[in-house]
């Protein structure tokens, strides 16, 4: 209740000649409904981003090791596994991981059946958006 009124009411206001506006008390269910709707929009963003992110680290890679060899490659563990395993190990490994991070991110955001842990969800989504920009800003770099 607000001042006697419901949370859903209409109110006109003005008085002594004043301009009448319209003042609206949406529900607090209807509050949070719309603020979980935006947070899960943000989240499916962030999750896309994150996606295309960690793929143009996986493109620019391939590219990369097709074009200078697995020594191109600075990180140690990545090229022991693509010299001894191969290219198609190293893209299934990524994509594995790739699927636990966006588990990991979609299971700490907050659920209407329990409470979730949103920040540390977006400082998920951040690191991993960064790794993938970095990893693809390398690997092109030494394209060029």
């Amino acid at each position: 209740m607000n001042g006697g009124r419901n949370a859903s009411d209409i109110v006109l206001r003005g008085g002594s000649g004043r301009r009448a506006g319209v003042a609206y008390y949406p529900s607090e269910e209807r509050s949070i409904s719309l603020r979980r709707t935006a947070e899960r929009m943000a989240m499916t963003a962030a999750v896309v981003t994150l996606t295309v992110a960690q793929l143009l680290d996986l493109g620019t890679f391939i590219r990369m090791i097709d074009r200078h060899g697995v020594a191109a490659e600075a990180n140690p563990l990545v090229s022991h596994i693509v010299g001894q395993l191969g290219l198609p190990y190293v893209t299934v490994a990524k994509v594995t991981a790739l699927s636990v991070v966006v588990a990991v991110t979609v299971i700490l955001t907050e659920s209407p059946y329990r409470r979730g842990h949103p920040r540390l969800a977006r400082l998920v989504v951040a690191v991993a958006v960064i790794a993938g920009i970095v990893g693809g800003w390398t690997n092109a770099a030494t394209l060029i």
